[in-house]
């Protein structure tokens, strides 16, 4: 029973919530006003509703020096590009030109498993692909220089299958690599072409490029190191084409998925098709779930080495939310239950940011053979989260000396330091956990 009462509580936030016609700005800009007030995260938020961009602000960017910075300045959105990637895979299969049982051996005869693996796998992650990004299973870092076709083709074929295609599922960069490589070969042109003329001219989005366009005017990631906002050294975006390579805005982004849900790419048959089964999948065929209370949106995210952006779509309420964030000590998870928070106007206390370096003493991984679940607790700059085996990481809110809260769910946590130990209070039940054990 108290394993299906933690994941319930963390998972299953859903109470019936009522959701008013009129988003508050007012109370966004309160809530962006204590981020920036706390020097917690920089990017841009977009809010579309009906069609309509009804919010737009920019934050935080007055926390670096010597910054040129304006409405066109362009953000990194990372894995956001899949969804690019996909709507333009699912453009030549509603053209019959592609299908989704088409063979990757049509295309990469040497990638290993080809003549099992197909399209639809591909796009749902269940090929069973390894991610060449993670090369020798640890090294994250090896595509911040410049590497070839041949190198990264090398990389897949070394690296193997992990599963049978359609056993499992494992988020594969690789999967949407030969994705965008078989855009190519299908459209006898680059990716950045194929995405300016099926995506960014019809939909005159004016500030969304790929890394191949050339774009100008966009904006560094940065991380909080010693007190002040540093440079973080990205990807060498060329290797990462049609899987984490675009620059776009937030308002770029809304326009793009609300004419995608408005069936103006494709047609409402593919648009279910390319959503997750719910309750089933999170990865859909190009599209992810995101659930937050009643409300069930789609859409994708992204993280770059420095930056984080997130776009959805809620059809019900009519309604999309895009932000980036280039800068992040307040994770884009927490960001955006308390920006979500704020737009269905569901009240919820405002973090409480610790000095990092008392945090310290409590990070790690916290077991016991009598409680179900490992718990891992982290840091974000000054904020402390959990997150329990297999669940969502979700923020913990100081309430005392060494004491924290996460309200929503009913729990309490605290800290014993100098002997190592957790405390964990949940529906009047309480158990000790010990780091490291």
């Amino acid at each position: 029973m108290k394993i299906k009462l933690f994941i319930f509580l963390v998972w299953g936030l859903s109470v019936n919530q009522s959701f008013a016609q009129t988003i508050d700005t007012a109370r966004i800009n309160d809530y962006i006003d204590y981020i920036v007030k706390e020097n917690q995260d920089i990017g841009s938020i977009s809010i579309f509703k009906n069609g309509n961009e009804i919010y737009n602000r920019s934050f935080g960017q007055n926390h670096i020096k010597d910054l040129e910075f304006n409405e066109n300045t362009k953000y990194y959105i990372g894995s956001i590009s899949k969804l690019f990637t996909a709507t333009m895979i699912w453009q030549l299969i509603e053209k019959k030109q592609l299908h989704l049982k088409d063979k990757l051996a049509k295309f990469f005869p040497k990638v290993p498993n080809s003549k099992e693996i197909n399209i639809k796998n591909l796009l749902e992650h269940s090929s069973g692909l390894g991610d060449y990004v993670i090369k020798n299973d640890t090294l994250y870092y090896w595509l911040k220089e410049p590497r070839t076709e041949k190198e990264i083709l090398s990389e897949i074929r070394r690296q193997g299958v992990l599963f049978q295609p359609g056993d499992s599922v494992s988020y594969s960069n690789t999967g949407y690599y030969l994705l965008a490589k078989i855009l190519e070969k299908k459209h006898h042109t680059n990716y950045g072409k194929i995405l300016k003329e099926y995506i960014t001219e019809p939909l005159h989005l004016k500030n969304t490029f790929s890394i191949e366009n050339h774009p100008k005017n966009i904006f560094n990631s940065y991380k909080f190191s010693k007190g002040k906002w540093t440079k973080v050294k990205e990807f060498y975006f060329p290797n990462v084409v049609g899987l984490g390579d675009i620059v776009s805005t937030p308002t770029d982004l809304n326009k793009f998925i609300t004419q995608l849900f408005n069936y103006k790419l494709l047609s409402k048959k593919t648009i279910e098709m390319m959503k997750p089964i719910v309750g089933k999948e999170v990865f859909g065929r190009g599209l992810m779930f995101i659930p937050f209370h009643d409300h069930i949106s789609y859409g994708h995210a992204g993280d770059t080495y420095g930056s984080h952006s997130s776009v959805v779509y809620e059809s019900k309420n009519k309604l999309s939310v895009a932000f980036a964030l280039n800068g992040a000590r307040y994770s884009r998870n927490n960001f955006a239950i308390g920006l979500y928070n704020t737009i269905y106007g569901i009240e919820f206390n405002y973090p409480k940011f610790v000095d990092p370096q008392i945090l310290k003493q409590y990070i790690g991984i916290y077991s016991s053979p009598d409680f179900p679940l490992k718990i891992t607790i982290a840091k974000h700059g000054s904020l402390l989260t959990a997150q329990a085996t297999g669940q969502s990481e979700f923020p913990l809110q100081p309430i005392g000396q060494s004491k924290f809260q996460f309200k929503r769910a009913g729990i309490k946590i605290e800290f014993k330091p100098e002997k190592n130990l957790l405390i964990i209070k949940q529906g009047g039940s309480e158990d000790i956990l010990k780091k490291g054990s």
